[in-house]
């Protein structure tokens, strides 16, 4: 069965706060924000599915942007332009004052847009050559915007992770309208009712940024769903204390999980483990994060520890010098031993001729690294390992 989790995150709200205002030229931090919250759950889970406001925002300006195909949406913006002839707005759209309508083009557009008038056909094609550069400055900003709030690192990583908005309500020009016939917040209110719904009765295992997980526990008074939810939050709290995992590029996971598959799913219950140790689940953000760093010096790093001292105890090297040095009757080949041994590099089967691999002294080292190694890759701890190694080798 595969191991899922939903990912609930409000990059906005993270990064500057409930009812911040983050900069336009900032729009990019929403998708890095997002790439870094989700990548340990990449690692812990099989599949990730990421529920991020972000998307919603993006879906905003895709629908802007094919609104302008369509004669009335982009006229009713280009006369709400030229009407307000506000500096700040046209400086930030890169729109020159010149290339707003007129008066008496507003009026005989607002005109022909009366059925009743048989106006359409001799005034609304031209008025549309007319707003051209304003309907190109309109299209750039919203480009520019999808752009920014798009990760494309996310985006290739089709098959184990998937993007999707809080709201499915489908974006388009005139539920967009009633939205704002019904208040400012309607379109968010909307979204975020949407996914408490969808945490308190999600069937996979769910994870929430601290903005998120805030709300819902103020809106559903804490119910007994969210002890889960605690738990797979403190289990990517304690992957991102693996060495290596905050410098990995997202394009990096995809290999990192092929190659050290075997490992992965004992460490993820080593961790679910671990979290679910912590408890405390009516504890502040700050004290079980402290209380999950404790954990992990207290349980995961002695692990880590032993873990080495058998890979340490494992070397074909070390094992052939423990066996010379401890029994007598190899006296009688241990000229012959150390001299294959010293050709062959002590570096393993592979390496050595017939005749050093029938020497028993260098048979029981051998035996001795094998075991031991094979032994160290059953311990929940062994994915630290095979990441610091795996790191090791890209830098080399």
């Amino acid at each position: 069965m595969l191991f899922e989790i939903t990912v609930f995150s409000n990059p906005v709200t993270a990064l500057v706060g409930e009812g911040g205002f983050l900069p336009v030229e900032e729009l990019h931090k929403t998708a890095e924000y997002d790439e870094e919250f989700v990548k340990p759950a990449l690692l812990l889970a099989d599949k990730v599915t990421l529920r991020s406001h972000r998307v919603d925002l993006l879906s905003n300006e895709v629908r802007d942007h094919n609104t302008l195909g369509w004669p009335v949406p982009l006229l009713a913006r280009a006369i709400g332009l030229s009407t307000r002839r506000d500096s700040d707005e046209l400086t930030r759209l890169k729109i020159a004052e010149s290339d707003l309508l007129t008066n008496a083009e507003i009026a005989s557009i607002e005109a022909a847009l009366d059925p009743e008038s048989g106006e359409y056909a001799r005034v609304i094609p031209d008025s549309i050559k007319r707003v051209e550069s304003i309907r190109v400055a309109l299209a750039a900003h919203y480009r520019l915007h999808g752009d920014m709030l798009t990760s494309e690192p996310l985006r290739a990583l089709d098959g184990l992770l998937e993007e999707l908005p809080w709201d499915p309500t489908p974006k388009s020009q005139p539920q967009k309208l009633a939205d704002i016939s019904a208040g400012n917040d309607m379109e968010f209110n909307r979204a975020f009712f949407t996914i408490v719904d969808d945490v308190v009765n999600s069937r996979t295992s769910v994870m929430m940024d601290d903005t998120v997980f805030g709300g819902v526990k103020r809106l559903t008074g804490e119910p007994a769903g969210l002890d889960s939810a605690t738990v797979v939050r403190g289990a990517v709290e304690l992957m991102r204390m693996v060495d290596g995992l905050s410098a990995m590029r997202l394009d990096e996971i995809p290999g990192v999980r092929s190659d050290l598959a075997p490992y992965l799913g004992p460490f993820r219950a080593f961790m679910l483990e671990v979290s679910e140790s912590v408890g405390q689940d009516d504890a502040s953000d700050a004290e079980r994060s402290r209380q999950l760093l404790l954990a992990w010096e207290r349980q995961v790093a002695p692990a880590v520890d032993e873990l080495e001292a058998v890979l340490r105890s494992a070397s074909f090297k070390r094992n052939a010098i423990d066996v010379f040095a401890t029994r007598a009757e190899v006296l009688q080949t241990v000229g012959f031993a150390l001299g294959i041994a010293a050709g062959a590099g002590l570096v393993g089967i592979s390496s050595l001729t017939a005749g050093a691999a029938l020497a028993p002294p260098m048979l029981e080292a051998l035996v001795a690294s094998v075991r031991a190694k094979q032994a160290a890759r059953t311990n929940r701890a062994y994915f630290v390992h095979a990441m610091a190694a795996r790191l090791t080798r890209g830098r080399a």
